[in-house]
């Protein structure tokens, strides 16, 4: 199994570290299991191909669109229909989440993706609309929260992890995804399809990572080696120095992204950590009106198209199915 390597799209944008930011919050411990990690399932080939500007936009415009009566009875929504545009905070160098792309400036990706379709749900319109129906700021994680007071964005979509502090400043809606700790290895690699399978077996571990702890609890006689980095795990899966590398899935899918097609992700992530919509403190109006949006864009199929067309073709798993509205577990709870 290969993945076509993205080439001019990987090499103009590395990950930055605001779209991974999330990924790197307060440590969730291994208890919170959205998957098991004895899965089995089948794997399926990773194509490698991200979307195309036209296919993004196509499928926006895809999308539902709320009735008058719903945008009235929302203070947020009705303000952003009368402006004509969705402002949100995002991030433009993730290859999954959002990637910008240098000749049109059309962001692309799974977050961008659900930014897009909540401005369409919003304000309707045409493929020929996309473009001009949302405007997105550039976040790091020490600008979310007062981008959200301060009115600078309407909403905050950019792999933001819910934590009890963050629900001290902002509201959040969703969430929409879920990402965890999962398992990277050689795409060469059949043997090792869950963290099941990483017993005895040498790991690679980023120093200071979350995910430390993880392989403490769950595969404890692992033969763990600390790198300082990210990008010195992954070469030590390249050359064999060991046999997996454990981190957040989300970081590991676009590590993939921008690979030369020699390594890959199975199973499914054995730790939760859901991703919410920020939104502003004063608005709770918001939180219904896009959970709302999330409940039709899951019920229609709109959710699975979208993931299909940015997460999977880096992941040899199918689409999971989608989170719980309103379920944040332990990542909210105060302790």
């Amino acid at each position: 199994m290969k993945l076509r390597k993205l080439g001019a799209i990987a090499a103009a944008a590395a990950l930055s570290v605001s779209a991974l930011a999330a990924c790197s919050g307060p440590d969730k411990g291994g208890a919170n299991n959205s998957g098991s990690g004895s899965d089995k399932s089948a794997s399926k080939q990773a194509s490698g191909e991200r979307i195309s500007v036209a296919d993004f936009d196509k499928l926006v415009a895809s999308g539902p669109v709320a009735d008058d009566a719903e945008i009235q009875k929302s203070p947020w929504a009705k303000a952003i229909k009368e402006k004509g545009k969705l402002a949100y905070g995002g991030v433009g160098t993730s290859p999954i989440f959002a990637l910008t792309d240098v000749t049109s400036n059309r962001v692309t990706g799974f977050d961008a993706g659900i930014a897009d379709l909540l401005a369409h749900y919003i304000l309707g319109g045409s493929e020929a609309d996309m473009a001009k129906h949302s405007s997105m700021t550039v976040m790091t994680p020490d600008t979310r929260e007062p981008r959200l007071i301060d009115g600078s964005v309407d909403t905050v979509i950019a792999t933001y992890s819910v934590t009890p502090e963050r629900l001290e400043k902002v509201n959040f809606a969703g969430p929409y995804y879920s990402s965890g700790i999962s398992v990277l290895v050689k795409d060469d690699n059949n043997d090792v399809k869950s963290i099941d399978d990483l017993k005895g077996k040498k790991i690679a571990v980023q120093s200071g990572s979350t995910a430390l702890k993880v392989v403490e609890a769950k595969i404890p006689d692992a033969k763990q080696t600390l790198f300082e980095n990210s990008e010195a795990c992954v070469t030590a899966v390249k050359q064999g120095q060991v046999d997996a590398y454990v981190q957040d899935e989300a970081m590991l899918l676009s590590t993939v992204a921008k690979s030369d097609g020699n390594i890959k992700v199975v199973g499914k992530p054995i730790t939760q950590d859901p991703y919410g919509i920020g939104l502003p403190k004063e608005h709770k109006d918001a939180v219904e009106f896009v959970n709302g949006f999330l409940k039709k864009i899951e019920e229609d199929g709109t959710w699975k198209k979208l993931w299909d067309k940015t997460v999977g073709p880096f992941s040899t798993t199918d689409a999971p199915k989608p989170p719980t509205i309103g379920d944040f577990g332990e990542a909210a709870q105060k302790k």
